[in-house]
C-alpha cells in the first residue's frame, strides 16, 4: 500500500515537473480543445519576417522579428523559425510557444550568432511556420543576406518623374479649375521638401515641360471652360497663387545642386506613337519648346542627358539624340538589348558610340509600394555579389494622380537605402559616367500602346497640316506655332494615364483637331481660277489666277504634270499675296496638238487647291503644221517619182558612162 502510494506521488511529480520545463511547453500541444475554440474558417493568420538589418557579415548576428496578426484570440500560438544553408542544410532552428493569444499583432524575436558557422557571402533560406488555435499552418520565407565585412560600394540613381495629364484646353482655357487640383503641385512641393531637409541627397527629376507651362499660365491668371461657361480668375486668385508658389520652389530646387533636372521633350510624347507615323523628327521641335519654356519658367537649363516617359526608344532615334548633344538617356529594360537578351538595369554604351543607355529596374520601386524589404534588397544584393558590383542600379518612381508610386514610397526607399552603407544614392548624371559600361543596342521597332483605333492617324493628319501652315506662313507665324504646338499636345503620352490605355485619349483628339480645323479654315480663302487655253505658238505661258485669302503672304509650290506635253518647271515656287496672284506656267506642246494640265497649289506635302487646264495649238498653227506637212510629203513624192522615171529610161542623173556598158 505505501509503495503505491510512493509511486503515485513520484508520477505526479514527474508529471508536474515536465509541465513546468521549457522545453516540454515549447512543444506542448493543448490539453483539449473546448467549445471556445475558434473555427478554422474564422481564424485568419497573416505571416512576415522582419530583420533588423538589411545584411549581416559573416560573423554577424541573425536578428529576425516574425510579425503574426490573428483575427481571433488563439489558445496555442506557436512559432518555428529555420535558418538553412544555400544548399538546404539546416544550420539553426527555434520554436516559440504562447498560450491564450490575444487577437491582433504578434512578435516573437529571434536572435542567433553566426560566427561559429563558417558563412560565406550568399544568401541563406529562412523558413517560419505559424500554428495558431482555428488555423492550419501557415508558412512565410524571407533569407538572411551574408556580405564580406567591406563589401564594395553599389550606386543606385534614383530618376524621379512628375506626371500629369494635361488641363488646358486647345484654346488656352482650363478644363479644371487649378485650385481644385492641387495633388501634382502638392507633389512638386513634397519633393522639394524632401530635398530641403535632405544634406547630401541628390535627386534626377524628370519633369514636363508642358506642366511647368502650365503653371506659369494659371500664374498669370486663367480662363476655366465648363458647364457652368467661361470664369476667369486673376492672378491674385488662389489657384494663381499656388501656382505662382510651385514654380518658385521648383525655381529654388533646380537652382540648388542636389536636383538635376532631365532634358525631356515638350509634351512627354509617346515615343512608339510617334514611330507609328514617321514622326520621330518632331523630337527635335519638342525639345526647342523645353529649352525656351524652362529657361523662362524656371530658370534652368537641362541636364545632358533624357528621361523618356515612354520608357522606350527605337533605334531610328539615335541621330536626333547626337543632334541634340545627349550624352544619356533611361529606358526600360525593355528597351535596350544587350547580346541577345534583355537587359539588366545598369549602364550601356549604344551603338553609335556617343550616347549611353541607363536602364532601370522596376522591381525595386515595386516593392516599396507593396512595402516589401526583401524583394527590394534582393536587387541591391545581386549587384553586390556580380562581377561588377560597382556598376550603378537605376530605380524610376513615377509619381502623380493614379500612380502606383509616391513621395512616401520614395521616402521608404531614401530610408532603406540608408541602413545599407554599401549603397550610395547618386545622380543619373554620375551614373552615366560609369567607366565600363556594358554594350547594348536599342530594339529595332516598338510595341504600339493602348491608343484607341484611329487616333495615331489623326494626329499624323493634323502633323501634316500644321507643318503645311507651317511652311506657308513660316514657322516663327503664331497661328503657325499655335497648330504645331496642338499636334505635339495630341502627341503626348500623359494622355495615356498612368496604366498606358489612354482614357483621356478624347482630350488629345480635341488637340489634333483644333490643328486640322484651323488650317482647314485658312486654306478655305484660297482659290484658283484657270480656263482651257489655245496657245498661237508650239510654245507658250498657261495663266492660272490664284486669288489668296489669308491676309498674309504665302509661299507654296506650284506643281504642275501634263501627260503629253512638256512642262517647266513641274514646281515652281512663288509667293502668293494677298489677293489676286496670276502665275504663268511655260509649256511646249511639241508636235502635239492638245494635251490637259494638272495643276496643284501644295505648301509642305499638303494640296491647297487644284485645277484642270487644256491646252491646244491655235487653228491657224494647226493648218501652218499640216501645209508643212504637206509641202514635205510632195517634195518628197515628186524626187521619188523622176528617180524611177530616170531608171526606166537609162539616164539616172549622174550616173557614170562605165556603169551603163
Amino acid at each position: 500500500m505505501l509503495r503505491r502510494l510512493e509511486q503515485t506521488i513520484l508520477i505526479l511529480l514527474l508529471s508536474a515537473m515536465l509541465v513546468a520545463s521549457p522545453f516540454a511547453s515549447a512543444r506542448a500541444v493543448p490539453a483539449s480543445q473546448d467549445t471556445t475554440t475558434v473555427p478554422t474558417d474564422t481564424q485568419e493568420v497573416t505571416v512576415r519576417v522582419v530583420q533588423a538589418q538589411p545584411s549581416v557579415s559573416p560573423t554577424g548576428t541573425l536578428e529576425a522579428a516574425v510579425v503574426t496578426n490573428l483575427t481571433a484570440d488563439a489558445e496555442y500560438f506557436e512559432v518555428r523559425l529555420r535558418l538553412k544553408s544555400e544548399d538546404g542544410r539546416l544550420l539553426y532552428q527555434k520554436t516559440e510557444v504562447r498560450h491564450n493569444a490575444k487577437a491582433g499583432e504578434l512578435t516573437i524575436s529571434f536572435t542567433r550568432e553566426l560566427k561559429d558557422h563558417s558563412l560565406t557571402a550568399g544568401r541563406y533560406p529562412i523558413e517560419v511556420r505559424v500554428l495558431a488555435t482555428g488555423s492550419a499552418a501557415t508558412e512565410a520565407t524571407s533569407r538572411l543576406l551574408v556580405l564580406d565585412k567591406t563589401p564594395a560600394t553599389v550606386p543606385v540613381a534614383i530618376v524621379v518623374r512628375l506626371t500629369c495629364s494635361p488641363s488646358v484646353d486647345p484654346n488656352g482655357r482650363f478644363v479644371v479649375d487649378p485650385a481644385q487640383y492641387p495633388e501634382t503641385r502638392d507633389n512638386a512641393e513634397l519633393l522639394a521638401d524632401l530635398i530641403e531637409k535632405t544634406p547630401g541627397l541628390r535627386l534626377s527629376f524628370s519633369l514636363s515641360p508642358l506642366l511647368v507651362e502650365e503653371w506659369a499660365r494659371a500664374a498669370d491668371g486663367y480662363e476655366t471652360s465648363g458647364a457652368e461657361g467661361i470664369k476667369t480668375f486673376s492672378e491674385t486668385s488662389g489657384g494663381a497663387v499656388a501656382s505662382q508658389t510651385t514654380l518658385d520652389r521648383m525655381r529654388e530646387l533646380f537652382g540648388g545642386n542636389q536636383a538635376e533636372l532631365l532634358d525631356i521633350p515638350y509634351s512627354e510624347p509617346d515615343i512608339a506613337g510617334l514611330a507609328s507615323i514617321d514622326a520621330l523628327a518632331d523630337l527635335n521641335g519638342q525639345w526647342a519648346l523645353t529649352d525656351s519654356i524652362m529657361k523662362s519658367a524656371l530658370g534652368a537649363d537641362v541636364a545632358s542627358g533624357a528621361a523618356f516617359a515612354g520608357d522606350a526608344l527605337p533605334a531610328s532615334a539615335l541621330p536626333l539624340l547626337e543632334k541634340r548633344g545627349l550624352e544619356y538617356v533611361v529606358l526600360s529594360t525593355a528597351s535596350v538589348r544587350s547580346g541577345n537578351a534583355t537587359a539588366s538595369t545598369g549602364v550601356y554604351t549604344l551603338r553609335n558610340g556617343t550616347t549611353r543607355a541607363l536602364v532601370y529596374d522596376s522591381r525595386p520601386v515595386k516593392a516599396t509600394a507593396e512595402q516589401a524589404p526583401d524583394e527590394f534588397y534582393d536587387v541591391l544584393f545581386d549587384r553586390a555579389l556580380s562581377e561588377n558590383p560597382g556598376e550603378p542600379v537605376v530605380l524610376r518612381f513615377e509619381i502623380g494622380p493614379g500612380t502606383r508610386d509616391s513621395v512616401e514610397s520614395l521616402q521608404r526607399a531614401l530610408a532603406w537605402l540608408a541602413e545599407t552603407p554599401w549603397t550610395q544614392v547618386v545622380t543619373a548624371s554620375e551614373a552615366a559616367a560609369y567607366k565600363t559600361p556594358r554594350d547594348g543596342r536599342l530594339i529595332q521597332k516598338l510595341a504600339p500602346r493602348g491608343a484607341p483605333a484611329g487616333y495615331w492617324s489623326e494626329v499624323g493628319a493634323a502633323r501634316m497640316k500644321a507643318d503645311a501652315v507651317g511652311a506657308a506662313l513660316g514657322a516663327d507665324n503664331a497661328g503657325a506655332r499655335s497648330a504645331k504646338s496642338a499636334v505635339y499636345v495630341a502627341q503626348s503620352l500623359c494622355w495615356a494615364g498612368p496604366d498606358k490605355e489612354y482614357a483621356l485619349a478624347d482630350r488629345g483628339r480635341a488637340f489634333a483637331a483644333s490643328a486640322i480645323r484651323y488650317v482647314d479654315d485658312l486654306f478655305a480663302t484660297v482659290t484658283i481660277g484657270a480656263q482651257d487655253v489655245t496657245l498661237s505658238n508650239r510654245t507658250g505661258a498657261v495663266p492660272v489666277s490664284v486669288v489668296n485669302g489669308t491676309g498674309m503672304p504665302l509661299k507654296v509650290d506650284i506643281v504642275t504634270t501634263a501627260r503629253r506635253i512638256t512642262v517647266k518647271p513641274i514646281v515652281k515656287p512663288v509667293t502668293l499675296d494677298v489677293g489676286e496672284n496670276v502665275v504663268t506656267i511655260p509649256v511646249d506642246m511639241g508636235s502635239e496638238l492638245s494635251d490637259t494640265l494638272d495643276i496643284r497649289i501644295v505648301a509642305g506635302d499638303l494640296t491647297i487647291r487644284k485645277a484642270t487646264v487644256k491646252v491646244q495649238a491655235s487653228y491657224l498653227d494647226r493648218l501652218a503644221t499640216l501645209g508643212m506637212v504637206f509641202l514635205f510629203l510632195a517634195g518628197l513624192l515628186w524626187f521619188i517619182r523622176r528617180r524611177v522615171r530616170a531608171a526606166d529610161a537609162g539616164t539616172m542623173p549622174g550616173e557614170p558612162e562605165s556603169d551603163r556598158q
